[in-house]
């Protein structure tokens, strides 16, 4: 009766020790969080976070608005010259690929949700043609195709000049605080239906 009773108590541990085991593994894409909402806990699911973060694909952050000034010059055969000043001025898009963000890129540090973004991207600048001034001088200007030749040239320097303008240091760091602010938001709302309410966000490049 002892050896029964002892072989009962046994299979009783096991089996305890065996279901907490099953269940305090998670399910794929699921990770446990302890947060007391009332008298229970939640279970937060990373995956759902990750894929609405992907879900918003390029998210512009931050936009600047440049104006570039070129000047070329064309002389000809006797020394006559056609020149050309072209003020540009054009949009400017920062964004993030949120596409490209990977799972390791969202997880979950006690009670943070930390969000790791892709770096910042800059997209080829837009010019606002209706505000395009060109002025054209010199007397080869009047006689030739030299304008056509020039405003090629001044089309070229411009873009060239607008996008290293666009790397400036003050517009990267104004964009890349705009980009975690943003993002810092939405990750919020995000996290917010997929149950990690008292979850802490914190969103870095």
């Amino acid at each position: 009766m002892r050896n029964l009773f002892a072989a009962f108590t046994l299979g009783l541990i096991l089996a305890l020790v065996g279901g907490y085991a099953w269940f305090a593994t998670p399910r794929d894409g699921v990770i446990p969080v302890d947060m007391p909402v009332g008298s229970k806990s939640e279970t937060f699911a990373v995956g759902e976070v990750l894929d609405g973060i992907r879900g918003m694909n390029r998210l512009i952050v931050f936009r600047s608005y440049l104006t570039a000034v070129t000047r070329t010059t064309e002389t000809n055969l006797i020394g006559m010259e056609a020149k050309q000043t072209t003020i540009t001025p054009a949009f400017v898009n920062y964004y993030v690929d949120l596409d490209a963000m990977r799972a390791e890129d969202v997880r979950i540090d006690g009670d943070t949700l930390r969000v790791k973004l892709p770096r910042l991207m800059i997209e080829r600048p837009n010019v606002d043609v209706t505000r395009i001034e060109v002025i054209d001088q010199g007397l080869w200007s009047s006689l030739s195709d030299a304008d056509k030749r020039n405003w090629k040239k001044n089309s070229n320097k411009a873009m060239k000049q607008l996008f290293e303008r666009a790397q400036m240091k003050i517009l990267i760091e104004a964009a890349r605080d705009q980009a975690l602010k943003s993002m810092v938001q939405n990750t919020r709302k995000i996290a917010d239906r997929a149950g990690g309410l008292k979850l802490k966000v914190v969103v870095s490049f």
